[in-house]
């Protein structure tokens, strides 16, 4: 019996777990040692429903960007099928300074587990305008959970309106909302909404996605004329103010 060998051992492929990169911003801002910058693994494949979070990092007193990350994750969860991103914030002393505007897809689909970062100031100069007042402000809806919202052609626009009497009124795409709404700090909670009952031929996907997240977020964050909606950590709304 002939045998062809090699005497070279051969090893199954390293397994991946973890996703590397690093993280920056185009701003000249100086972090304080209180500065911690949030990174997040999240399943964005449901277009419908907000994103899952596989996995969370937290990098306190990062220093000065460009910062290196590594966010150690479980490969028995990852599936090829789905698609995942990678979203970071930076936060320094409790408020909201840099985020993630873009997708930065990783590990499925032909992407690989580095990714380099670059995000957005949430208010890029802070100094000359005041935040947007909460209440009796149109707030116009520009994303829902990882999806930017654009209206359709002669479609009205999907917005918010909380008035100072603590009730909420809007339109979520084809049909009028109107409810009522309690605060304590950044907490936030939306009472059952009534709505008209119109049947469209556009603008009810969009409409069931943004009732469904104004029901789930608890609190919200306003940088500038942006109004952000949170379910815990996540944004699942983003607004902009509008003034007429």
């Amino acid at each position: 019996m002939m045998c062809a060998c090699t005497g070279v051992k051969q090893t199954a492929p390293p397994e991946i777990t973890a996703v590397t990169g690093t993280i920056t911003y185009r701003e000249h801002v100086t972090l304080t040692p209180d500065a911690e910058i949030r990174i997040k693994l999240l399943n964005v494949s449901q277009a419908d429903t907000a994103a899952v979070e596989f996995a969370t990092t937290l990098i306190t007193n990062p220093g000065q960007v460009p910062v290196t990350f590594k966010l150690k994750f479980n490969p028995a969860e990852i599936e090829e099928r789905y698609t995942y991103v990678i979203r970071a914030d930076i936060y320094d002393r409790s408020r909201r300074l840099f985020t993630t505007d873009t997708a930065y897809p990783v590990l499925t689909r032909g992407n690989d587990a580095n990714v380099d970062l670059t995000l957005i100031a949430m208010n890029s100069n802070p100094v000359s305008k005041p935040d947007a007042s909460l209440t009796e402000t149109y707030w116009k809806l520009i994303v829902i959970g990882e999806e930017t919202y654009t209206a359709g052609q002669d479609q009205r626009e999907a917005h918010l309106k909380l008035h100072i009497n603590n009730a909420v009124s809007g339109f979520a795409g084809c049909n009028t909302f109107a409810g009522n709404f309690t605060t304590k700090a950044n907490a936030i909670n939306l009472g059952p909404l009534a709505m008209t009952a119109m049947a469209c031929k556009e603008g009810m996907d969009t409409e069931q996605s943004f009732i469904r997240a104004l029901d789930e977020i608890n609190h919200y964050e306003i940088h500038g004329d942006t109004m952000l909606g949170l379910k815990g950590d996540t944004i699942t709304l983003q607004f902009e103010a509008v003034y007429f």
